[in-house]
């Protein structure tokens, strides 16, 4: 059952209170009152009972819609990380290379947070990379130590 189709259940119950009004405001006698008046009561509470059914199913559907869209985000960074695998980089550090085109590394705490944050070389002969993220600023020893400009 739909949104519409509960609107249009409600709209029927308000015509039909409506007509039993009519008939409770007519001269007719108490016996008949008494039982127009039942009708009504039953009416209203079913009434009232639908108006919730209809409240709790757009609840529901809002939390689908919600559930739908976080399995989306999800699947999309899933997709994502399959483009990476976890190594142990030349410089012993621990981190995430791109296994496609250009080669590159992804700072793992990043990756924890749901984003990819690309490690940037530094130029320095420690082999030091940084990851860019403000949040983040992490240091990797991507590259081995090259003392060679000592020799």
């Amino acid at each position: 059952m739909d949104i519409t189709a509960i609107k249009g259940a409600y709209d029927g119950f308000k015509h039909t209170k409506e007509i039993f009004q009519t008939l409770l405001d007519a001269k007719i006698d108490a016996g008949a009152k008494e039982k127009v008046s039942a009708a009504m009561k039953t009416l209203m509470e079913a009434q009232d009972s639908l108006f919730n059914a209809q409240s709790v199913m757009f609840s529901l559907q809002e939390e689908n819609q919600s559930l739908k869209q976080k399995v989306k985000e999800l699947e999309e960074w899933r997709i994502q990380m399959d483009s990476y695998e976890l190594v142990e980089a030349p410089g012993k550090a621990v981190v995430y290379k791109f296994r496609g085109s250009p080669e590159h590394y992804a700072c793992p705490s990043c990756m924890v947070e749901k984003r990819v944050s690309i490690l940037q070389n530094r130029g320095v002969v420690s082999g030091v990379f940084d990851c860019p993220h403000p949040d983040c600023k992490a240091e990797y020893n991507v590259n081995p130590y090259n003392n060679s400009w000592m020799s």
